[in-house]
């Protein structure tokens, strides 16, 4: 899976919300399975997001307070499980390379 193409600015927030949270959900399925996720992209869709944001009006920031706070933990959320995902990559790694080393080692030792 890789990141969803930048949605045009004639996207309503709904619409982006909706995106995004698919987008998320498909990233949670992805890290329970284990799969490879390509993130390239997810700067600039993140920038993108960051700048429709910005530019809400006073009336619309109210309005959508409570889908960007709970977009906020939702991403928070998926920050600290991809981290968790890469941390157990990393332990499954150094494990392989230990016994790698262990079976070179007791391989050395029956010659």
């Amino acid at each position: 899976m890789t990141i969803p193409p930048l949605p045009d600015d004639a996207k309503t927030p709904e619409e982006l919300f909706a995106q995004v949270d698919h987008y998320i959900d498909q990233v949670h399925e992805i890290i329970d399975r284990r799969d490879f996720l390509e993130l390239r992209g997810l700067d600039d869709f993140v920038e993108y997001l960051c700048g429709r944001i910005v530019t809400m009006n006073e009336d619309e920031a109210k309005k959508y307070a409570p889908q960007l706070n709970a977009l906020w933990e939702d991403m928070n959320e998926l920050q600290a499980r991809l981290e968790g995902a890469r941390d157990t990559v990393r332990d499954d790694i150094d494990k392989l390379n230990k016994q790698a080393a262990a079976t070179k080692a007791y391989k050395k030792k029956e010659t």
